[in-house]
């Protein structure tokens, strides 16, 4: 692949080269900047980029156009929207014309590594110029990796500049600054990027992480055997570990993710999420696929992430690795040979399924919770109900009933329905609570009489039963 690399600065472009590199991609550097200001700010970018580039024998490009007069007559009636407007699209078209001039058959960008740049504006206008020009846009979120770079750039002395580039930010680091922000057309939506969230490789003392580890594989005989010569990675949100995952190497193609765990506080805030993106991100670079183990039911918390069915089994295989006496309690719950070690929590979930579907071919029932629609979903005789009320009658009957007062009958509720829903759409491919999701859903306020007596109504109908 012949790349073509727009680079904003020495220190952002020091994580995509060696991203890069590591796919086997060698990129040529390409200075076009005429945003930067003042000129000594300019020049001292410049150079830096021009040292490393000698530095690691990479080839560099570098367009001399300081491009103050243009700049100016650009952006004077539209200051709040010069980066969108002028800055990214004359730096971004300038290079895709180079390359298509000169025979690369595609572009990227270092301004895809900066956190503070307006990063789905900048994929959406390289799409867009990949199309009118005919050459491949190569995109990868660079961000993952910012302190990563930010760091290794310090070390290596590179100039560390302390705005973004032309004059006016320059003045909004140093003044405070009031007018309207930035806006972006309609359409765009940007992730925010957490700088209190680091996600990094422990290469030392693995085992502290056990009783973490232990809340996602109840085997700790099997969590140390993988754990030799498994990659762990925390997540650490204000220095705090919230997440940890391992990753193991199956062959020469494949990897596997053995574990990933969340600390119970901060479990439903999307950091297991992060840090499979993060994994994957990484791991693409040297494997061709990672696998999670699962069974045949795929958990829809993994297919979401992107995992797909894997069907190859293991027999035999809670028998001989956990302690859990075998009582057909987990009968017809068979792990794939690849992450088999699965959490207590999904072990016992699979098994709730298989007794649901068992339970609900055998004979007639009512099952409440446990994500029993979405288990017989395939099955033509379920009706699926969802019972709800409005949180004052539902506080209303937790004190009645169970003794609280208004304040803890309050927080009670609202934690169970928070567990409730982080379960079910765990589990499930839908949305807890929401109508679509189910057949009926019933305000409870009109009293238990009667929302029996509108379930009884609608179940002989839906099923055209007599009850």
């Amino acid at each position: 692949m012949k790349l073509l690399m727009h680079t904003c600065c020495a220190p952002c472009s020091v994580y995509c080269i060696d991203t890069l590199k590591k796919e086997g991609i060698e990129p040529t550097i390409y200075w076009y900047n005429p945003n930067i200001h003042p000129y000594m700010e300019y020049k001292a970018r410049r150079d830096c980029l021009k040292e490393y580039t000698k530095s690691i024998e990479i080839n560099a490009i570098f367009e001399e156009d300081y491009g103050l007069d243009e700049f100016c007559k650009n952006v004077s009636n539209a200051l709040n929207t010069r980066c969108v407007n002028y800055c990214y699209p004359v730096r971004l078209r300038k290079t895709f014309e180079y390359a298509k001039q000169n025979g690369f058959d595609s572009v990227s960008t270092t301004l895809l590594y900066s956190i503070y740049q307006k990063h789905d504006f900048i994929k959406a206008y390289c799409e867009k110029l990949a199309k009118e020009y005919g050459i491949e846009f190569l995109y990868r979120d660079f961000r993952d990796g910012f302190w990563v770079g930010h760091d290794k750039a310090r070390e290596l002395g590179l100039y560390m500049q302390k705005y973004c580039g032309c004059i006016f930010s320059e003045e909004e680091m140093v003044l405070p600054h009031t007018n309207e922000r930035l806006k972006l057309p309609e359409g765009f939506e940007f992730l925010p990027v957490e700088r209190s969230i680091v996600i990094k490789k422990e290469r030392e003392n693995k085992e502290q992480y056990m009783n973490l580890l232990l809340e996602a594989n109840s085997s700790e005989k099997l969590i140390r055997q993988y754990l030799v010569d498994g990659d762990l990675f925390t997540l650490t949100y204000k220095n705090e570990v919230a997440c940890v995952a391992v990753v193991t190497k199956v062959d020469n193609d494949t990897c596997e993710l053995k574990d990933i765990a969340t600390e119970e506080k901060y479990r439903g805030k999307g950091y297991a999420k992060k840090m499979i993106k993060y994994l994957c991100d990484n791991y693409k670079q040297k494997y061709n696929k990672m696998l999670i183990g699962t069974t045949e039911n795929n958990i829809p918390f993994y297919v979401k992430q992107g995992f797909d069915k894997y069907e190859k089994t293991i027999k035999n295989f809670f028998v001989d690795n956990y302690d859990e006496k075998k009582d057909g309690f987990f009968t017809g719950v068979v792990p794939s040979s690849f992450g088999a070690d699965m959490s207590l929590s999904q072990k016992v979930f699979l098994a709730q399924f298989e007794a649901i579907k068992a339970i609900a071919d055998r004979e007639s029932c009512v099952i409440v919770g446990r994500c029993a629609d979405y288990v017989l979903r395939e099955n033509p005789n379920v009706v699926n109900i969802f019972i709800t009320a409005p949180i004052e009658a539902r506080v209303e009957r937790a004190v009645k009933y169970y003794n609280l007062d208004t304040k803890k009958a309050k927080e009670t509720i609202l934690k169970m329905d928070k567990k409730r829903a982080s379960y079910y759409n765990f589990y499930s491919d839908k949305k807890w609570g929401r109508a679509e999701s189910y057949n009926l859903t019933i305000d409870s306020s009109v009293g238990i009489d009667a929302a029996c007596e509108i379930i009884k109504f609608y179940v002989e109908k839906k099923l055209n039963i007599k009850l």
